[in-house]
């Protein structure tokens, strides 16, 4: 597994659980690897510990997956369980959706699900587009039209000399949101 800038990464810190209890359609799952993709994502977003984020769908047999998106492989929308997803993290957390309406996350979900091997990877970070999507891209465009507007139309502004859009969304953005609250977080080496 990877974070949205990265290559293949070394074993997690941590045991990853299974499962972990009460994980719903539509809750966001955050990672932290230890990768140069990881580290350029600290440099940038100075305001998560955060490098990936990706979208909890829980099928009919209550199996677990994530929706998320990498630059790496087929470089499309991916479905992974909730174990191969944190196998490689050195921290995760899962966020609930709140202050919305609560059929919302569930559409969410649903929608991002239809990306599945569909969309690709945004190299370009380009919000204005729909056609390609990047890990916190694909959150904010499912979430949004499901009917619910995660970020309040707040935009992280960027430059940077690879970048051609000026406003994305980092991790942090969303981690900071008044429409989720953290309800599970994996043990930290720090003190």
């Amino acid at each position: 597994m990877n974070d949205c800038f990265s290559n293949l990464l070394p074993a997690a810190k941590h045991p990853v659980p299974g499962t972990i209890p009460g994980v719903m359609n539509g809750d966001l799952v955050f990672r932290k690897m230890s990768g140069p993709g990881s580290r350029l994502v600290d440099a940038i977003d100075e305001g998560s510990i955060f490098s990936h984020v990706g979208i909890a769908y829980v099928d009919a047999d209550t199996n677990i997956f994530v929706i998320h998106v990498l630059p790496q492989g087929d470089e499309m929308v991916q479905m992974d369980t909730l174990p191969a997803y944190l196998q490689e993290a050195e921290l995760f957390a899962v966020y609930r959706p709140v202050n919305m309406d609560r059929t919302i996350p569930a559409r969410a979900a649903q929608i991002a699900s239809q990306w599945v091997g569909v969309r690709p990877f945004d190299k370009d970070f380009d919000l204005s587009t729909d056609d390609a999507l990047y890990c916190t891209e694909l959150v904010y465009k499912a979430y949004l039209l499901a009917g619910q507007d995660v970020v309040d139309g707040i935009f992280n502004q960027v430059s940077l000399p690879f970048l051609t859009a000026e406003e994305v969304i980092y991790p942090s953005l969303l981690v900071q949101s008044s429409h989720f609250t953290v309800i599970y977080s994996s043990p930290s080496d720090n003190p």
